[in-house]
C-alpha cells in the first residue's frame, strides 16, 4: 500500500470507527472500505482506485481536517524542495512524522492507519544528526488550540469589516473650520454616531439690513437608525424657520454668507427641487458667499462655531441613503 494513496478533500464527518489500525468506515459515503479511510474528523486518504468524491456540501470541511491537510502540505514542501506537488505524488511516511511530532498513543496525527508501521520512521531516528537547516519537527496541535485559533481569526476578520465599513460610510466634512468667524466655541456632531441622512434642519434668524444667524439645530438618523438631535447652537430668539425633509428627499445644496465674523443668511436647497431661504440678512454685494453644493450625495449633518450667534459654519456629507 505504500506510495498507493491518493488524496481525497479534507472534510468533516462522523465516522464508525472499528477496531483495528485502517478499518474505519464512513457512513453514507460512496467508495468507502476497510483501509480505504480512516479516522473520521480527519483528512481522509483512499487506495489508487477507489471512488473520489469531487464536489461536497460548502463548508464541510472541519477545523481539524484543514489543519491535516495544511500541515502535511506545508511539511511536503519543505521536505521536497525538488518543487514536487503533495497532491500527486506518492505519501511520505516522514511528512506524517514531521507534521505532528511523531505518534501519540500510537496513532501518527496524519495518515494514521493507512501507512504500513515498518515504513514510519522513527522520531530518535529523525532527530539523530539533524540539521537546523532540514525540516523542522513540528508540536502536535492541540484541538482546544486550533479551535482557539479559528475564533480569534472570525473576530480579527469581523473587526476588519467593520473597520472597513466605518471607513467607507464616515462622512466628508466640508468646510475646515466653518465658513465665518473665528470667535465663539467650536461644535461637532457627537463623535459616537455616524450621520446617514438628515431629518431636519431649524433655524433662528433675524432680517434686515442688519440681519443674521441666531442659532441652529437640526436632526438625524445615523447609521443604526437612531435619531440624534443637536443644538440649537446660539440664541433661539422668536420662532425657528423648520425646514422638513421627506424619505425620499435629500438636503443637497446650502449657501452662505457672512459679514463681520458672523453667519448672516443661509439657503438650503433639496433634491426635489425645492429652496428654503435665504433665512437672515438679505445678501448684498459686501456680504463673503460660500456654496457647499454636494449632489449627487446628500448633507448630512453641520459643525460650526457659535456664542450669541451664528459665527461659522460648514456640513458634512455622504451618499443618499
Amino acid at each position: 500500500m505504500q506510495g498507493a494513496v491518493v488524496r481525497l478533500l479534507a472534510v468533516s464527518v462522523r465516522a464508525e470507527v472499528t477496531q483495528g489500525r485502517g478499518a474505519s468506515s464512513c457512513s453514507g459515503r460512496p467508495g468507502s472500505a476497510p483501509g480505504a479511510l480512516w479516522r473520521g474528523m480527519d483528512v481522509f486518504w483512499a487506495p489508487l482506485g477507489a471512488r473520489v468524491l469531487t464536489s461536497l456540501v460548502p463548508g464541510f470541511v472541519g477545523a481539524v481536517a484543514g489543519q491535516h491537510q495544511g500541515s502535511e502540505r506545508e511539511r511536503f514542501d519543505t521536505v521536497h524542495v525538488d518543487g514536487a506537488d503533495s497532491r500527486t505524488s506518492n505519501f511520505d511516511p516522514e511528512v506524517a512524522v514531521l507534521a505532528g511530532e511523531g505518534a501519540s498513543n500510537g496513532r501518527l496525527w496524519i495518515g494514521d492507519g493507512n501507512i504500513p508501521p515498518e515504513t514510519i520512521p522513527t522520531l530518535s531516528r529523525l532527530r539523530k544528526g539533524r540539521t537546523s537547516s532540514q525540516p523542522a519537527i513540528e508540536k502536535r496541535p492541540r484541538l482546544g488550540t486550533i479551535a482557539m485559533e479559528e475564533i480569534r481569526n472570525e473576530v480579527a476578520e469581523e473587526r476588519r469589516r467593520r473597520e472597513d465599513m466605518e471607513t467607507l460610510d464616515a462622512p466628508k466634512k466640508l468646510g475646515p473650520s466653518g465658513y465665518g468667524g473665528i470667535q465663539g466655541t467650536a461644535k461637532e456632531i457627537n463623535s459616537n454616531s455616524v450621520p446617514k441622512t438628515l431629518k431636519s434642519v431649524s433655524i433662528w434668524s433675524k432680517g434686515g439690513n442688519t440681519g443674521r444667524i441666531n442659532a441652529i439645530s437640526f436632526t438625524y438618523y445615523d447609521k443604526d437608525n437612531i435619531e440624534v438631535n443637536e443644538g440649537p447652537w446660539g440664541t433661539t430668539d422668536g420662532t425657528p424657520n423648520v425646514i422638513s425633509i421627506g424619505h425620499d428627499e435629500y438636503l443637497t445644496k446650502l449657501c452662505v454668507t457672512t459679514a463681520n465674523n458672523c453667519v448672516t443668511s443661509l439657503t438650503f436647497n433639496t433634491s426635489k427641487p425645492a429652496v428654503h431661504g435665504p433665512m437672515g440678512k438679505e445678501p448684498t454685494t459686501g456680504d463673503k458667499a460660500f456654496t457647499i453644493d454636494v449632489d449627487p450625495d446628500s448633507i448630512v449633518a453641520f459643525f460650526g462655531r457659535y456664542d450669541h450667534y451664528l459665527r461659522a459654519i460648514g456640513a458634512y456629507s455622504a451618499p443618499q441613503a
